[in-house]
């Protein structure tokens, strides 16, 4: 599936192809229960970067998107650069730079969406713009991207 944000930037959502593999996250994603309960979003991105440090400043930091997500999603900002600690993906344990990769994510800032499960659903690389950000969020935060397009979704939204 390939989703498109029409002519806003960016432009294209890229399908992750791979083997469908799951993605063990941290415990405090879970409920009670031990499963997840949410739909997952991970922010890869790297300190220096400054498409990084605007999409924080002017997409994430707004307080719109910080209610969404929180009602929403679980939320995790990985660090490329940190050098400390693991994580386990598809039974492997991988360092944040390996994980950043194993998720899609070739350049930063890249934002990866995931199913409960911890299945990826979709990456976008690249700074997104606020109101193209919510519009994704709302996308797959409902589960419509099962049902429909993004452009019909966008499309929608705006009748």
């Amino acid at each position: 599936m390939t989703v498109s944000a029409g002519t806003a930037s960016p432009a294209r959502f890229a399908r992750i192809q791979a083997d469908r593999a799951t993605c063990s996250v941290p415990e405090r994603w879970s409920s009670a229960s031990g499963r997840i309960t949410k739909t997952s979003t991970s922010s890869v991105c790297r300190t220096w970067c400054p498409y990084c440090q605007r999409m924080q400043e002017n997409v994430y930091a707004y307080a719109e998107v910080r209610s969404y997500l929180d009602r929403r999603f679980t939320y995790a900002r990985l660090n490329r650069d940190t050098t400390g600690g693991t994580h386990r993906f598809n039974g492997r344990t991988l360092s944040s730079k390996e994980l950043g990769m194993a998720l899609g994510a070739r350049g930063v800032p890249t934002t990866v969406f995931m199913k409960p499960d911890g299945t990826p659903i979709a990456k976008q690389p690249g700074y997104i713009k606020r109101p193209v950000f919510l519009q994704m969020l709302r996308y797959f935060g409902s589960g419509a991207y099962e049902e429909q397009s993004f452009e019909a979704f966008r499309a929608q939204a705006s009748e």
